[in-house]
């Protein structure tokens, strides 16, 4: 393979830290009517400069909780997936692959993750969209506020 092309970016593996599912007995379901999928992502990245590692938890809320909430259940799953750098990579780069690369690269073990669960509780299995990191990245930032 031309080494040019290659990422300076390991992927060394996954865990799935936690899931919840819960399902809404209270749920009634109406013919014809198709349920919007609600859910939301986030990520967490960590990075070691000194060991070029880095460290995402990736979170993914499918359907509000509640009492008032009407939809068919709650699931929450969280995954966290560990990379490492070569170590001629620079440490501007290295956040940029902990802040886009790697949640990317992660979002499709979300994916299979929240389709398996589904399936198994044998409700209408779940695809999640697919998500720009990208601008999922630009509304994690915080807004910079400017005081005077």
């Amino acid at each position: 393979m031309d080494k040019s092309i290659e990422s300076q970016l390991i992927f060394r593996g996954y865990k799935v830290l936690h899931i919840s599912y819960k399902l809404n007995q209270n749920f009634k379901p109406q013919k014809n009517r198709s349920i919007p999928l609600e859910f939301k992502v986030r990520f967490e990245p960590t990075v070691d400069d000194t060991n070029k590692e880095i460290n995402v938890d990736l979170f993914c809320n499918i359907f509000e909780e509640g009492p008032e909430a009407d939809n068919p259940f709650h699931l929450e799953v969280n995954l966290r997936g560990w990379f490492k750098a070569n170590s001629s990579v620079e440490e501007d780069e290295l956040h940029r692959y902990a802040e886009i690369n790697a949640p990317a690269i992660l979002f499709p073990f979300l994916r299979t993750v929240v389709s398996s669960i589904t399936m198994a509780a044998n409700v209408p299995p779940v695809i999640l969209p697919l998500v720009n990191i990208n601008r999922l990245n630009e509304r994690q930032k915080p807004k910079e506020t400017i005081t005077d």
